[in-house]
């Protein structure tokens, strides 16, 4: 018996979930829960890269940094909970500067008070969806935040961002489609998604505070 299965399992387990195979041991999907670091990697790599500090890169980086962590929780366990934190962190990812931008006026305590509460209940309605209305609030909540991006300033990295994001897509659709699926390989489209997905939000958050507004 697997150490994961004391708890309750995600609703896809075990063989309606990615190509990749959910492997009876610790870490159960081995090749996207390394490629999760991807997530981490952009986070310390755009606060690093920065010069002013601000408590808006130091969020973002801690979004992007919890973002990985869930991510590499959910692969490694596939249980409920840890799939409804990693959707959680993938919906806060999408609506955090669209939410943002009404909460500048507030101290950054306050600030942070808001997102651990909604971050809460992202996680709580997360737990009570399943897989395709999870997917489908993630790419609803990706639409309506895009209306506060394109009010900004273009350059590169913003190109390059959505670039690496819809060739993402492109990657995860032929995942969950198991078009070319070797569930036992370390190649995985799942894992492409990771760390194109990462790169994209690392070149955001490039475009973000390199136009700070």
């Amino acid at each position: 018996m697997s150490y994961w299965d004391r708890f309750e399992p995600s609703a896809c387990y075990p063989d309606k979930c990615q190509c990749e195979a959910v492997q009876d041991a610790l870490i159960r999907q081995p090749s996207a829960f390394w490629s999760s670091l991807a997530y981490l990697f952009a986070g310390v790599a755009i606060y690093r890269e920065v010069k002013n500090k601000s408590h808006e890169l130091k969020m973002w980086a801690g979004v992007c940094c919890l973002m990985g962590l869930s991510s590499m929780f959910g692969h490694g366990s596939f249980i409920r909970v840890s799939l409804a934190l990693d959707f959680a962190s993938i919906v806060l990812v999408l609506s955090f500067f669209a939410i943002l931008s009404y909460l500048r006026k507030f101290s950054a305590s306050k600030i942070m008070a808001f997102f651990s509460v909604y971050y809460v209940a992202l996680f709580l309605a997360m737990y009570h969806m399943g897989k395709w209305p999870k997917i489908g609030a993630c790419l609803a909540i990706f639409a309506v935040s895009m209306g506060e991006v394109v009010k900004r300033p273009v350059d590169k990295n913003l190109f390059l961002c959505l670039g690496i994001l819809a060739l993402s897509f492109g990657v995860f659709v032929i995942d969950e489609m198991h078009i070319g699926c070797d569930p036992h390989s370390l190649f995985q489209f799942h894992s492409l998604w990771h760390l194109g997905t990462g790169l994209a939000m690392y070149f955001y958050g490039k475009w973000r505070f390199t136009n700070a507004a």
